[in-house]
């Protein structure tokens, strides 16, 4: 990291291919489509106690999805190339959509669970399809703004599906009905992922096929790989909490509507993607990186220390201004410091620290809350997290400046 090309001297604009291409957009619609199938599923347990399901089901048929997701990403992250990549996301969108149509079919915890596992399935594979495809288009001078728009992509299916479904829900009075129809949203999104497809193979080169575990190596053993992996799995164990820990905080603190920390702190990072992602790749990226994980840290630690309502939301804008700036970059170095071949496979395996640490934050969360800390202090611990995301930055760009 600490001499690879825009990281810390970028280009000049006069050097810098367009970023807005049809292919670019098309993964981003791909990437909202996919990512509408999370946060389509904002009801599910309202849903699954609707049905009159068991209790002790609720819980493991809300996880199956993502915990899919991360047990087998790292296994197509391996296996997926910039060729191969468009008939593996077809093939998630058909799988996708086969589980869409069959929630109505499945009312009782054996068939849903199988239907959330193949649901689980078909996103896995449409995402980290669609992330391969990302990695052999975008142009490594625009990374750091094009993994901003990207990520908003993958962001605005929170803000934008729910009340979607709200609407859909009030005119066919089933939840399972509105997963049904989402289905009709997949031929439409490979439409657009078909001639991203056809421009791939023509222009994507060969790539040597090796077996799945030597490419993961290969990756590994980069200068900086690790730590920069490190430090996402360190960053992603640390932001969940603001999703899942902040509503008692808020209540606490006399907030009537704990639902605004969490559009203060999406606002704040939709708006520094949106609007200055430019920036990202204009100015050196290593200073912005560390400024975002310096300012997620503090902003994490003094949750706890909020005295009100108003100061909880200016904190949670900090937080939301200081991700908005984290994610991005951290993609963008990630992609920076991986050769053109390897690129989809370390994006992939980024992913997969996020699903892992998106698994192990509210774990640990509750876990410790469960023995007595309190959330003052479970926020000083993500703060320290963060920080330790920031070490893990510093020693990538460290050993990358010495390879």
């Amino acid at each position: 990291m600490g001499h690879t090309p825009g990281m810390v001297h970028p280009p000049p604009p006069s050097t810098r291919p367009p970023l807005f291409t049809s292919s670019f957009l098309a993964l981003c619609l791909v990437a909202l489509f996919g990512f509408a199938n999370i946060a389509m599923f904002y009801g599910f347990h309202v849903y699954t106690v609707r049905l009159g399901l068991d209790p002790d089901w609720r819980g493991p048929l809300l996880v199956l999805e993502p915990l899919v997701a991360l047990v087998l990403r790292p296994l197509l992250a391996a296996r997926l190339t910039s060729r191969n990549a468009t008939a593996a996301a077809v093939a998630g969108l058909a799988i996708v959509a086969l589980a869409l149509l069959s929630y109505p079919l499945a009312r009782e915890p054996w068939p849903l669970a199988l239907v959330r596992l193949v649901h689980g399935l078909g996103f896995v594979v449409l995402v980290s399809a669609a992330t391969a495809l990302l990695a052999g288009i975008l142009p490594s001078e625009r990374s750091g703004q094009g993994f901003g728009i990207f990520t908003v992509a993958t962001l605005l299916p929170f803000a934008l599906v729910p009340p979607l479904c709200e609407a859909l829900l009030r005119v066919l009075g089933d939840e399972a009905l509105v997963y049904a129809w989402a289905a009709a949203l997949c031929p439409l999104a490979a439409l657009f992922l078909l001639p991203v497809g056809r421009r791939m193979a023509r222009q994507a080169p060969r790539e040597h096929a090796e077996p799945g575990r030597s490419r993961i190596l290969a990756a590994l053993r980069l200068p900086g790989v690790g730590l920069l992996l490190l430090a996402a799995l360190f960053a992603y164990c640390a932001v969940p909490t603001v999703t899942f820990f902040v509503k008692d905080l808020a209540l606490n603190l006399g907030l009537a509507d704990p639902g605004l920390v969490f559009s203060v702190s999406m606002g704040a990072t939709i708006a520094v993607r949106l609007f200055s992602g430019p920036l990202f790749d204009r100015l050196p990226k290593l200073p912005l990186l560390c400024l975002g994980l310096a300012g997620m840290g503090l902003s994490l630690a003094l949750f706890g220390t909020a005295e009100n309502g108003g100061q909880l939301l200016a904190l949670a804008g900090c937080f939301g201004l200081s991700l908005g700036l984290v994610m991005p970059l951290l993609n963008a170095a990630l992609f920076l410091a991986t050769p053109p071949h390897l690129r989809g496979l370390a994006l992939n395996l980024f992913l997969f620290t996020t699903d892992a640490g998106t698994v192990l934050g509210p774990l640990l969360g509750g876990a410790l809350l469960a023995r007595g800390l309190t959330l003052g202090e479970i926020y000083r611990l993500c703060g320290g997290l963060a920080a330790g995301a920031l070490v893990w930055v510093l020693l990538a760009a460290r050993r990358k400046g010495t390879a």
